[in-house]
Formats: C-alpha cells, sequence, structure tokens
C-alpha cells in the first residue's frame, strides 16, 4: 500500500490539512489573548464580534476545552455559538461545532440528540465536497451511538463509510508521514467494524449457536481483523499489529476454535517481547489484553490454575495504570472462571469488587459489562440457593438501558425467575404443613367433624353467591364501558366534523374575503389613484406645498393598493395551482422582502405530486403562512429554518427560528388563535401538533401527519 507518485500536490491535501490547521490557529489564539469568551453563567461575551472570524475560533475552543471538565457550560456556549457560526463561519467550524455538540449528548446519553448532530456534521462536511479524515471520524462517532442504540446495521453502515473515505485518501496521498497517519486510520476502522460484527453476532446468538456453526457476522469480524493485521504489519511499531491479533484471537475463541486462537495469541505476544524494553514499558495496557484472551482462552481448556494466574497479572496492570474501566474486565473474568469450576465463594467476591469499582471511583461501567457483572451474581446467588438476592440482582439487571438481549441471556433471566419461584413455593408448603399440624390436633371426635362439613358447606355457598354477585357487577361494568366508547367515538368523530367545518368555513371566508377586498377596496383605490394622476390637469399644482401634498397622497394611496394586493394573495389559495412548493417559495420570497434581515432556509425532501392533495395542500400552506407571519411580526428572529420531510409512513414539517422567544404553556387556554388555528388544521388532518419555546430561545414547531391518513382523505 505504497504510493508510487511523490509529487507535491497541495489541491489534495488542502481539505485533509484545513481541520488540522483550524485546531492549530485555535490554540495560537487562544493563548494569545488574555480576555475571556464568557462569563461565570456560561454566557458568551463580546457577542457583536462575532464576524470576526478569529473571535468564531475562540469560541469554538473554549467549547472543545470545557468538554471533559464542565460539559454543562460547553454545550450551552456551543448552543449560543452556532447560530452565528452558521452564518459567518466557515465549514470546517461549523462541523467542529456539530461534532461537539455530538459527543456532549453522548457523554449525557442524549443518543437522539446525539446522532441528529453527528448527521450535522456531515453533511457540513458533504455538502461542501470535504472528503477528509474528519469526515471519516464524524461517521465513526455516529456509529459508536448507533451501537449505544443497538442498532448495529447503521453502525456498521457508518464504519464502511469510515473506511472508504480512507482507503479514498490513501490513493491519493503523496507523501509518507500521511499515507502512515492514514493506515493508522485505517487499521482502527477496520478494528472498530470487526468488533460490531463481533458484538452483533453476540447479540443474535447462544455461545452454543456460534459453536455449532459458523455465522455470517463471525466470518465478516473475521474478515475486517484480518485487513487490520494486513495493513498493520508493515508499521515499525508493532502494537497495532498485537491488538490485531487479540481480537482475532477473540472470536476464534468464542466460536470454538481454540487451537487458532491460541495460535494468534502466541503470535502477538511474541511480538510484543521483541520489541524494545523503553516500548513494552508504554504499551503494557496491549499486554494486558493479551493476558486477558489467554486466560480465557486457558479456561476453555480447563486450565484453571494458568487461567487465573493470567486473569490476575491482567488485574495488575490495569490496577498500576489506574485505568479503572478496563481493571473491571478481569474481576469479570475471574468471577467468571471461577464459577465455572465451582468455586462460589471466590467468584461472588470478584463480581461484587467489579460492581463496587462504579462506587468507590467514580468510574461508568459499560452497560453491557455491567449488565453481565449483575447476571453473574443472580447466578452465583441462585447457585448458593441465595433466591431473594439472586432475585434482587435480577431486578437490577432487567433494570439495565441495554435493550436487546440475547437468547442466553434470557434463558438464564427464565432460570433465576423459576428457582425464586420455587423457593417461595416451598415456603408455601411448608407454612401450610404447619398449620394443617396444628389444626389436626385441635380436631377431636365427630362433632367436630360435622361441624366442620357443615361450615365448609356454608363458605361454598357463600362463595357461590359472591362469585355470581361478582360476575354479575363484572357484566355491568363490560356493558358501562362500552357504552361510554361508543358515546366517546360519537363524539370525537362529532369534533372532528366540527373541526373540519370550521376549517372549510374559515377557508372559504378567507377566500371571499380576499375578493371582496379585491373587487371593491382594490378597484376603489386604483379610481382613486387615476383621479390623483388627472389632479395637476385640472387644478393648478405648481405652488410647492400643493405638488408635495398631492405627491404624498398618490404615495399612500399606491401603498394601500400594494398592501390590499398582498392581503388579497395571502387569503386566496389561488397560488397553489402552481403546487405547493412553489406556492411556499413565492410566500418565502415576499416574506424576505418584508424583513431583508430575516434570513429564511427552506429544504423539501421526497415530497411527489401524489403525496398531496386539494386540502392537505391549503392547510400546511395557512400552517406556515400563519407561522412567518408571526415570525415577522413578533419574533425578531435572525435565522429561519423550515424542512418538510416525506418518508415513507409520515409526513413531517419543521418550523425553527433564533428569535426572542415567549414561555409557552401547551395546557394554556390563552393561546392566540393564529396558534390554535395551526393546531387545528394539523389535527384535522390526522397528525400531531408540538410547540416548544421559552423567552430567548426561540420557538420550535413540529407536526407529523400519517401519509395513510392525506392519503384517505383525498380519496
Amino acid at each position: 500500500m505504497r504510493i508510487a507518485s511523490q509529487k507535491m500536490n497541495i489541491l489534495k491535501i488542502k481539505n485533509i490539512g484545513a481541520f488540522v490547521i483550524m485546531i492549530g490557529v485555535l490554540i495560537s489564539l487562544v493563548h494569545g489573548k488574555s480576555d475571556p469568551v464568557y462569563n461565570d453563567n456560561c454566557q458568551l461575551l463580546d457577542t457583536t464580534s462575532y464576524e470576526d472570524a478569529n473571535h468564531i475560533y475562540k469560541v469554538c475552543y473554549a467549547v472543545w476545552e470545557l468538554a471533559n471538565t464542565t460539559p454543562d457550560c460547553a454545550l450551552k456556549l456551543a448552543y449560543q455559538a452556532m447560530p452565528i457560526t452558521l452564518k459567518h463561519g466557515d465549514p470546517a467550524r461549523i462541523a467542529f461545532l456539530y461534532s461537539q455538540v455530538g459527543l456532549l449528548h453522548k457523554k449525557e446519553g442524549n443518543l437522539n440528540e446525539s446522532v441528529k448532530f453527528f448527521l450535522r456534521e456531515i453533511d457540513a462536511f458533504e455538502s461542501n465536497q470535504i472528503k477528509n479524515q474528519s469526515l471519516a471520524l464524524a461517521y465513526d462517532n455516529l456509529a459508536k451511538v448507533y451501537i449505544r442504540q443497538t442498532e448495529f446495521a447503521e453502525a456498521i453502515k457508518a464504519h464502511e463509510k469510515s473506511i472508504s473515505i480512507v482507503q479514498n485518501l490513501i490513493e491519493k496521498a503523496n507523501d509518507d508521514d500521511q499515507l502512515q497517519s492514514l493506515e493508522k486510520d485505517l487499521c482502527f476502522y477496520y478494528n472498530n467494524t470487526g468488533n460490531t460484527y463481533k458484538r452483533l453476532s453476540d447479540d443474535k446468538y447462544t455461545e452454543e449457536e456460534r459453536k455449532e456453526e459458523l455465522k455470517d457476522e463471525d466470518i465478516q469480524a473475521l474478515a475486517n481483523f484480518r485487513k487490520h493485521l494486513i495493513v498493520a504489519q508493515t508499521f515499525p511499531d508493532p502494537t497495532e499489529y498485537i491488538k490485531g491479533c487479540v481480537n482475532t484471537a477473540s472470536v476464534f475463541r468464542e466460536i470454538g476454535y481454540l487451537d487458532t486462537a491460541l495460535a494468534y495469541i502466541l503470535r502477538g505476544e511474541e511480538k510484543f517481547f521483541a520489541m524494545e524494553d523503553s516500548i513494552q514499558a508504554i504499551s503494557r495496557q496491549v499486554l494486558a489484553s493479551i493476558f486477558t484472551q489467554k486466560g480465557r482462552i486457558m479456561e476453555e481448556y480447563c486450565n484453571l490454575s494458568e487461567a487465573t494466574s493470567l486473569h490476575h497479572s491482567a488485574r495488575k496492570i490495569y490496577s498500576e495504570l489506574k485505568d479503572y474501566s478496563l481493571l473491571v474486565l478481569p474481576l469479570l473474568n475471574l468471577g467468571n472462571t471461577y464459577e465455572s469450576f465451582g468455586y462460589l465463594d471466590s467468584a461472588l467476591y470478584y463480581y461484587q469488587s467489579a460492581l463496587k469499582i462504579e462506587q468507590d471511583s467514580l468510574t461508568i461501567i459499560e452497560p453491557g459489562r455491567k449488565e453481565k457483572i449483575l447476571r453473574s451474581l443472580s447466578s452465583v446467588y441462585a447457585k448458593q440457593h441465595e433466591y431473594q438476592k439472586a432475585y434482587e440482582n435480577f431486578k437490577l439487571f432487567s433494570d439495565s438501558k441495554i435493550n436487546s438481549l440475547s437468547q442466553q441471556r434470557d434463558t438464564s433471566i427464565k432460570n433465576v425467575k423459576e428457582n425464586a419461584k420455587l423457593w417461595r413455593e416451598n415456603e408455601k408448603r411448608k407454612e401450610e404443613f404447619e398449620y394443617e399440624k396444628q389444626k389436626n390436633k385441635v380436631i377431636i371426635g365427630g362433632m367436630f367433624l360435622i361441624a366442620l362439613a357443615a361450615g365448609f358447606f356454608l363458605y361454598l355457598n357463600d362463595r357461590n353467591q359472591k362469585l355470581a354477585f361478582a360476575k354479575i357487577k363484572s357484566d355491568k361494568a363490560a356493558e358501562r364501558e362500552k357504552f361510554e366508547n361508543e358515546i366517546s367515538n360519537i363524539t370525537l368523530e362529532a369534533e372532528e366534523k366540527l373541526l373540519q367545518t370550521r376549517n372549510e368555513v374559515q377557508e372559504n371566508a378567507m377566500r371571499q374575503a380576499g375578493k371582496d377586498l379585491h373587487d371593491e377596496v382594490g378597484n376603489t383605490l386604483i379610481s382613486l389613484k387615476r383621479t390623483l394622476d388627472l389632479t395637476p390637469l385640472i387644478v393648478d399644482v405648481s405652488q410647492e406645498k400643493i405638488k408635495d401634498h398631492v405627491s404624498l397622497i398618490q404615495e399612500l394611496v399606491q401603498i394601500s393598493i400594494n398592501n390590499t394586493r398582498l392581503v388579497t394573495h395571502n387569503l386566496n389559495t389561488l397560488s397553489l395551482q402552481g403546487g405547493l412548493i412553489s406556492a411556499l417559495e413565492e410566500l418565502i420570497g415576499r416574506s424576505k422582502k418584508i424583513s431583508e434581515e430575516t434570513r429564511i432556509e427552506f429544504k423539501a425532501f421526497n415530497l411527489k405530486e401524489e403525496t398531496l392533495k386539494t386540502r392537505a395542500e391549503v392547510y400546511l400552506f395557512r400552517i406556515i403562512q400563519e407561522s412567518l407571519s408571526n415570525i415577522m411580526k413578533y419574533a425578531q428572529a435572525k435565522n429561519v429554518f423550515i424542512q418538510l420531510i416525506a418518508d415513507n409512513n409520515n409526513l413531517k414539517l419543521d418550523i425553527e427560528d433564533d428569535g426572542i422567544g415567549f414561555n409557552y404553556d401547551p395546557g394554556s387556554t390563552k393561546a392566540g388563535l393564529g396558534l390554535l388555528s395551526m393546531e387545528s388544521r394539523a389535527k384535522e388532518l390526522g397528525g400531531t401538533f408540538q410547540l416548544v419555546s421559552k423567552e430567548n430561545e426561540g420557538v420550535k414547531i413540529n407536526i407529523s401527519i400519517p401519509l395513510k391518513k392525506i392519503t384517505h382523505q383525498n380519496k
């Protein structure tokens, strides 16, 4: 993978170096100026200098610097900087800001928001035709969030994008330093892709299924680790090659090829100990991973002594490195090893030690790994017949945020639940037996037996009467519920009809008002203007004051004519004859003329001619028209974003501005007629209407309408 030509071509590396240069400039600018960019309340200072590129650099760097120390403050600064960075910043700065917001949301666990901003980062690069290492990293960050959401198919697509981008950059590279950097990135993405395929296989199949038949996911994982090894074998530093050996061995061990797995581990171990002592000292984490995998293989070979020794060696390295997040792994492996050989007390000790790390070191254990610890604790307690503790750990396990569970995990949960149930039933039988034993001592003589029989007969009779009464009561309740449901459905249908009629009447009234305004007021104003135009011919207007007065009246009449035409156009829906998109573009053009300081961005995706018909087009046009009218009047917004997207199931309309906003209460009855009209039109189309706004935070309107509702209404 070496490039034959060594010619310098600045254009080929321009995009690759742009982002790196930006970070360097950020650092030099921030350290070269002592003035702060934000106050103690995380509010930006000197926002008037946003048009200065240096100030935007400083703000971006402040966000990056605070991301690991004070993420809440970093997020506030990023959202404040975003609107004007979009307006004045270049694509690299915009992408950088999106990337930081995506990483911050991922850290906070807001995965949907994280996905949204990583996609915006990718769009910022691709819309400007920038294909560089930063774009590949953006796809990799997106893949990691998809993995957290257990959307493995989407994660793999993102991984493949990263690989494709780096491969294209390698083909165009023209110096060894750049090539080596790109090849290291390629190893990184091959490794991540292989691990995702491996995790997908873990999620879909049990250990027995994977060992019984080689799965496609495992084949793909091995293929990516193999590519990793091929690229890494040319590196002077063998660390990457060793990582590839460890990862390959882990897959072979899990699918039952123990000899092959051991061969790869020994190859990696040989490479490690062949390195210089100075390199070994800084690569001890790699050695710990070798010990971990080798210990798991020895466990499969039933070599308890060597397996525990290797796991203890890995634990010692992670402890010395104070890497508490990875220290959990050898503790979990020690617990698994001791449990598999029947040493339950030792297994319990190491499982509890792994879980205690989170409390003592404030280290957040990876959700999937924490899930394994809780499941293992439950399993050990069940084997020790401590069913109450087993059930408590099972409860913690079931409350885990991991959504996907393999069949093996489902089976272990079922076993714990059944054991807990058997324990409770056994305890109940013991109590019943003791009760019967005491009762038999009291029962003496035949009279007592007769009394007991009579009492039992009376009990049965009373129970039957209660059951009959309960059935009658239940039937009446069911009938009442059915009646109430019918009344509710009738009421709902009536409300929908009323809503539809009201909107149709309103639309007809608006059209008639527009027609009357055009025919009556408009024609009258035009006649008045023509009369004024004739004034100089009839009256002597040579005097300056009279001439100015007549000119002023003519100007006011012309303004009235223009306003009348604008109102008439807004009231009528004739502009929709050319289609909704054309009408909206015309509406936005008029709005821009009203307020030239407001930037309005409109995008429509997948909107075909057959998607919308008459009423849906009119209602959507009116909603956007009303929203733009409110923004122009009250919002004082600099930027307005309108998106109309159709997918396989829904039509979504998003309207967002960065204006002054207002404190909106969805449950309040004080909402204006405009907002009520927008909400009623959305609901009549069978959709949902959501408005979110707070003072100084702009307004967001989200409307979602099922396409099948629109299709049904069109028919």
